[in-house]
């Protein structure tokens, strides 16, 4: 997710005249997200068929989507600096929310 993020903002940046971002000394930085987009992108489809192929749907699914939403929340918390919560209680809020999201999707399945 976060190469997509890296991605899309280049190309964002490239749609509206900017090149710098393709062109500069810091251009292996958009590839290396373009590269690490690809690799992830058919990594995850791999290891998902792999996955289906020897469980069910109604188990894959889930570990899927709890693994997804925790790997995405932890980097998008290192790569935009979020850990700052201000109080020990908003961190407690933040972990208990994750875990009530987590729980709900075991629930369902």
């Amino acid at each position: 997710v976060m190469g997509a993020k890296g991605v899309s903002t280049a190309l964002g940046q490239l749609a509206g005249g900017d090149v710098h971002m393709f062109t500069s000394s810091e251009a292996w930085l958009t590839y290396l997200l373009v590269a690490s987009a690809v690799v992830s992108i058919v990594g995850q489809i791999h290891f998902l068929n792999k996955a289906m192929m020897s469980f069910g749907a109604s188990e894959v699914v889930p570990v899927y989507f709890v693994l997804f939403t925790l790997s995405t929340v932890c980097a998008g918390m290192v790569l935009y600096m979020e850990v700052d919560f201000g109080a020990a209680w908003r961190g407690v809020v933040f972990v208990m929310s994750i875990a009530v999201t987590f729980v709900g999707v075991y629930l369902i399945q």
